[in-house]
């Protein structure tokens, strides 16, 4: 039998999907928790709406009266397991990132090459920029979104994730010893800083594309592989 489930991770709810005791999110295989609870079917019907027109449409745009509409959940009930839109963002972020993030400790424990763990860390990291949406991107990195401190943070918790990545890769002789792994970080930012400029918009106008460029030069340019 299928049902909706919800987890704890570092103290945020989540949810996914159980089969047979597999986890699943968009189709692919998540991970095998334990000491899970059952999440509300109206609480989880409100943040699959939420999600959902965030990503078609912007968070600016889409207001608690369109998403309480269209999951035909009342406000009160909204309020319930809501303080406000903000707040529904920041369980909707928190949710795609820890996909993600379940997605890549899978991932690390897999005996693959090297080349295939960057492989499925560009794949992570466009499904998450996917499952956000350009529209709900370009809202939450506004410098005036009242989501985008949260946002950064989430970002932040990557960074370390990739840093950690990038030296257990250098001890093993996977990404050469004489590179700095701060310098790297530098450059790192220093693309994603360029993610939204205007003649990088014109050149690539997906933000899913830019951020896969990027991503891919990064390790790629650094490892010295494509395959």
């Amino acid at each position: 039998m299928v049902k909706n489930i919800l987890y704890i991770l570092n103290n945020k709810v989540m949810y996914t999907v159980k089969v047979k005791n597999t986890y699943y999110h968009n189709r692919r295989t998540i991970y095998n928790l334990s000491g899970l609870k059952e999440m509300s079917k109206k609480k989880q019907q409100l943040l699959v709406t939420a999600t959902e027109l965030f990503r078609a449409h912007g968070f600016r745009r889409i207001t608690i009266d369109e998403i309480c509409k269209t999951a035909n959940i009342s406000k009160m009930t909204f309020y319930k397991y809501f303080k406000n839109k903000v707040d529904i963002g920041k369980v909707v972020l928190d949710t795609i990132y820890s996909q993600g993030k379940l997605r890549y400790y899978e991932m690390l424990k897999q005996d693959i090459p090297f080349s295939d763990k960057i492989e499925n860390m560009l794949l992570i990291s466009r499904t998450q920029t996917h499952a956000i949406g350009q529209s709900f991107f370009l809202d939450i990195t506004d410098q005036n979104s009242p989501l985008l401190s949260y946002f950064l943070e989430k970002q932040k918790e990557i960074k370390e994730m990739t840093i950690d990545f990038c030296k257990n890769a250098q001890k093993t002789g996977q990404i050469r010893k004489d590179i700095s792994i701060d310098v790297m970080m530098f450059m790192l930012n220093s693309q994603y800083e360029q993610l939204n400029h205007p003649d990088f918009v014109k050149s690539v106008p997906d933000v899913e594309d830019r951020c896969s460029m990027l991503a891919s030069l990064f390790f790629y340019g650094f490892t010295g592989s494509s395959a």
